[in-house]
């Protein structure tokens, strides 16, 4: 059975208004995890970025190496009521590991979330939202023998890739600065913060593309790409 943990006030100004896939579309921040036994985490680096189906997760613990801190990049799903994280690259996850399931709702300004398989609470804060430029896509190199992931919303990004030789993945969050882009944070042995990012030919040719999907570049790389529109955009 699905407990419910409640430790702010937030309850009495919850959304009637539905959490869809469409409305999640953004940048989030965390600024609060409630445990089962009342524990609260309220100083942890957590980033969730998410566009279409797409979703890219980094969470870094005060002292960055403590327990808690992982990464996965993958898919997010919606059934009845309940949202399913499905992550493809991961680290930090124990490979049995129950499914990720939670319920959304807001709450003011808050998104919360409440565990299914096992009791927790987190809140969640928008810290961009999605322009139509920008997009989301896993692909498959076979010249560089590697999977990944990117994810560039406003001035975030998310990049995440798996080594097929069997190397530890990384994972980085990105942000545009003036001088171009850069780690912000990372979980990775050849990426680390403040190094400046290049982002792979593959994204730099696709990003050009709108409504491309499951689109083949070449004979060495497969691409899986989602764009979305802006949240609340009017149809003219």
């Amino acid at each position: 059975m699905m407990q419910t943990l409640d430790p702010s006030p937030l309850a009495e100004t919850t959304s009637v208004s539905p959490v869809t896939l469409e409305s999640l579309a953004g940048v989030w921040k965390r600024t609060l995890l409630v445990e089962a036994d009342g524990s609260r985490d309220d100083t942890s680096t957590v980033y969730w970025l998410q566009l279409g189906s797409i979703c890219g997760d980094i969470r870094l613990t005060a002292d960055r190496a403590a327990n808690g801190t992982s990464a996965f990049a993958g898919s997010l799903s919606e059934r009845d009521g309940i949202f399913r994280w499905s992550p493809e690259i991961a680290q930090g996850i124990p490979a049995d590991a129950d499914p990720d399931e939670g319920t959304l709702k807001w709450e003011g300004g808050i998104l919360r979330e409440d565990g299914v398989r096992r009791p927790y609470l987190e809140h969640w804060q928008c810290a961009a939202t999605p322009s139509p430029e920008d997009y989301a896509l896993r692909f498959h190199d076979d010249r560089e023998c590697l999977d990944g992931y990117l994810i560039r919303i406003a001035d975030f990004g998310f990049y995440a890739c798996r080594p097929r030789s069997g190397a530890s993945p990384c994972f980085a969050l990105l942000r545009a600065t003036a001088k171009g882009w850069a780690v912000a944070e990372a979980l990775s042995e050849t990426l680390h913060p403040g190094q400046p990012f290049v982002w792979p030919e593959i994204a730099r040719t696709i990003a050009s593309a709108p409504g491309l999907a499951g689109c083949k570049f070449g004979e060495s790389s497969v691409v899986t790409f989602e764009r979305m529109p802006v949240r609340n955009e009017v149809a003219p």
